[in-house]
């Protein structure tokens, strides 16, 4: 049993339950109680990573009652030992992969077409728009964002940083209002009008995470404010434009 706590390391919140299972390591979020015992290894971001590269686990399995900030410090030390994080959901068995793989193929075939002739095509366009937004305020090219992809799975979504680099992203923090506009930069401004900002998340298609076309990917604290009903939607892939 141990308590995880957010990147700052400063305080545990939530208190979970570590077990192996299946090649896999599972967290579940218990209840607050006298026993508790707390991991030093959760209390700095480095040390929680370096216990996940030593572990033979090939994935990580999450509680989504956790909750959003314990769910992104997993998400954050995953990543950086390399190790795949999903959402513990409900199991659904209509999913499109399952029910017609053949079609399932081919779309997908045709998603990895598309995404690598358009990545070709307009790299031009997508070298002229970093080198606006690095130009503006030398700031990173790229921001992401974590993203619920098929089967609960987390990933990193890519988009062109619209915002400048000292402000905080609405859809990676709790209780944050949609950015003012000086908040963004200029080339932001634009970015987000034409949506061009989306434009890498042509990558996330060539690796699998998301689609052409399908639902909007939730951000964990998406589901966090949903039932448990909706969760099905998780089973299937996500996609750039879509509802």
């Amino acid at each position: 049993m141990a308590e995880s706590s957010d990147r700052s390391g400063s305080v545990p919140k939530n208190l979970c339950t570590l077990r192996w299972r299946q090649d896999k390591l599972w967290v579940n979020r218990v209840a607050e109680g006298p026993d508790r015992i707390v991991l030093p290894a959760l209390a700095k971001p480095e040390w929680f990573r370096s216990c996940l590269i030593r572990s033979n686990a090939s994935a990580v399995c999450v509680d989504p009652a956790l909750g959003p900030q314990a769910i992104k410090m997993w998400a954050e030390a995953c990543h950086g030992a390399q190790k795949s994080l999903y959402l513990r959901l409900p199991k659904y068995a209509g999913s499109p992969r399952r029910k017609q793989p053949i079609a399932w193929f081919l779309k997908r075939l045709f998603d990895y077409g598309v995404a690598a002739v358009a990545i070709v095509l307009l790299s031009p366009l997508m070298l002229a728009i970093a080198a606006f937004i690095w130009v503006e305020d030398k700031g990173p090219v790229l921001s992401y964002q974590w993203r619920l992809g098929q089967g609960g799975r987390l990933f990193r979504a890519y988009q062109f940083r619209s915002q400048l680099t000292c402000s905080t992203d609405p859809a990676d923090a709790v209780g944050v209002e949609l950015p003012a506009a000086e908040s963004l930069t200029s080339v932001g401004g634009w970015l987000k009008r034409t949506h061009l900002n989306l434009l890498p998340m042509l990558i996330n298609v060539l690796q699998g995470e998301v689609s052409l076309v399908g639902p909007h990917p939730w951000s964990i604290y998406d589901l966090a404010a949903l039932p448990a009903t909706p969760k099905v939607r998780l089973n299937v892939l996500p996609g750039i434009a879509g509802t």
